[in-house]
């Protein structure tokens, strides 16, 4: 049985570029029951080559936003995650990515706001600079293209786990050109 057996949803990676000494970020959220994989790819560098970083999940919590805003309560949350990315995923399905702006203990103050909500999954996302971070390199002035068959060049490591790619834009030439992403059931 092929790859093609197990695809639950095929959707395309759109192209994104920013300023100089702005990342290029682009998160991919599978349904709960899923796993992320991307089997295709490009990728362009400017003239001072490049990695692509892939940020997989850290660590998972529960937390809780009594108001909608900023705030937001994470029981056990590590300290000093300051400027660290997270996903959110409501009791409800809905997902998005949000930046931490600041934290004092369990309490973190996002970029943007979200809506009032208990049970709240958190994913912590790996910093960029981690060790464990999967890290693919781009040749100077030039698009690289990955593309690998199932599970793809890049894989969420469990179901419903998002995966952010995250590439570094010194000097505003950088940018991720397109490719497809699935949600597989393995």
């Amino acid at each position: 049985m092929g790859y093609n057996a197990y695809v639950k949803r095929v959707f395309p990676i759109p192209g994104r570029k920013g300023a100089a000494a702005t990342a290029v970020v682009h998160g991919l959220f599978p349904a709960s029951d899923s796993r992320m994989t991307i089997s295709s790819i490009r990728v362009k560098a400017g003239t001072g080559a490049g990695i692509l970083a892939v940020l997989q999940v850290e660590q998972v919590f529960k937390g809780s936003a009594l108001v909608a805003g900023t705030l937001f309560t994470v029981p056990g949350f590590p300290a000093d995650s300051a400027n660290r990315t997270i996903g959110l995923r409501y009791p409800g399905g809905q997902t998005f990515f949000r930046t931490i702006a600041s934290q004092a203990g369990d309490a973190l103050t996002l970029s943007d706001s979200i809506e009032a909500e208990k049970g709240i999954t958190v994913y912590l996302m790996e910093e960029e600079s981690a060790d464990s971070v999967q890290e693919f390199s781009l040749a100077a002035s030039s698009t690289t293209h990955l593309h690998a068959d199932c599970p793809g060049v890049i894989a969420g490591k469990e179901l419903g786990y998002p995966v952010l790619l995250y590439l570094e834009n010194a000097d505003g030439s950088q940018a991720i050109e397109g490719g497809v992403a699935a949600e597989i059931p393995v």
